[in-house]
């Protein structure tokens, strides 16, 4: 097993990945949550185009983004799933600068 299969699977055991996986099941198996959750992926994918592009309809997909998110806040469900998978992305973050400054160090 090499270095990253180890950090994969030391990763998969804490219990926030545990956490997040269960969420992501529950919110899967419930027709109403999922086509929420879709929605504001939708939603969030036009604002980042809009925005990108420089459109002069970022502030009217921004507006509908923030109002899905927050329809979403109010189910706990949701909620929790939202706030695991931003810790998840920080910690995702966090490795890549770790990783990027070991190689940085090795060419120094």
């Amino acid at each position: 097993m090499n270095k990253l299969d180890n950090l994969l699977e030391e990763l998969s055991k804490t219990e926030v990945i545990k956490r997040f996986k269960e969420l992501e099941k529950f919110i899967d198996q419930d027709k109403k949550m999922h086509e929420d959750y879709q929605l504001l992926l939708a939603l969030q994918k036009q604002m980042v185009q809009d925005e990108t592009k420089h459109s002069n309809n970022l502030i009217l997909s921004k507006k509908a983004y923030e109002l899905q998110r927050e329809k979403l806040s109010k189910n706990l469900i949701i909620e929790e799933y939202l706030d695991l998978l931003d810790e998840i992305n920080q910690d995702i973050q966090t490795i890549q600068e770790i990783i990027n400054n070991e190689i940085k160090s090795d060419f120094e």
